[in-house]
């Protein structure tokens, strides 16, 4: 579908869609098992993205490399990874303008931290990957981003578990879980709920 997506969004011009069908069909790619077909062409769409012109679609730039960072790291490109999310923050802390005429916000940082944090944090270095989901945590909660919020306190739990941290991570993810009323079969949420079967005492 994404294939199809990028013929016809080329054939009738339209960059923004195009660039978004590029993406998602090096996303599909990686996904399918061809990691670095599939990087290849998710550096391809966030570079379009970077020199077009607003057109482009740039709002989903920091979504999309925070996805890139997320597939590099599979692939055993931890320092990769690493860079690319880096870059990303870069970009939103110095006010990219976007699509809409307005400069970069928050919307897809606290995503961009806790990926860094997973980055960091299978690089060995716990005590920065606590900070970035502890930031990312702390973002999303303050923006109402109840989805990026659950992954952030999800992802910290883990790490606090394996530090014997168990019932504060138990506490801090049964606090966010119980918020939502719906959606349970998602993904994040039975992520959420398998981590917290595993915590119970």
């Amino acid at each position: 579908m994404a294939s199809q997506a990028l013929e016809l969004a080329e054939k009738h011009q339209f960059p923004a869609i195009a660039v978004d069908a590029k993406w998602s069909l090096g996303y599909a790619r990686a996904q399918l098992g061809d990691l670095n077909g599939g990087i290849g062409i998710m550096r391809q769409a966030i570079a379009a993205m970077r020199a077009g012109s607003p057109q482009t679609g740039a709002t989903g730039l920091g979504y999309f490399a925070a996805w890139l960072a997320v597939t590099q790291e599979r692939a055993g490109g931890l320092a990769d990874a690493l860079e690319t999310i880096e870059q990303a923050l870069q970009a939103n802390q110095e006010g990219l303008v976007f699509a809409a005429g307005a400069k970069s916000s928050s919307l897809y940082q606290p995503e961009m931290l806790r990926v860094r944090g997973e980055v960091r944090f299978k690089h060995g270095e716990a005590k920065l990957a606590e900070a970035d989901f502890h930031a990312a945590t702390e973002l999303a909660h303050k923006t109402s981003a109840k989805a990026c919020e659950l992954r952030a306190i999800t992802s910290l739990a883990r790490l606090l578990a394996k530090q014997d941290r168990r019932g504060e991570a138990r506490a801090m993810l049964a606090e966010i879980y119980n918020w939502f009323t719906e959606g349970f079969d998602t993904a994040d949420l039975k992520n959420a709920k398998a981590l917290l079967d595993e915590l119970s005492p």
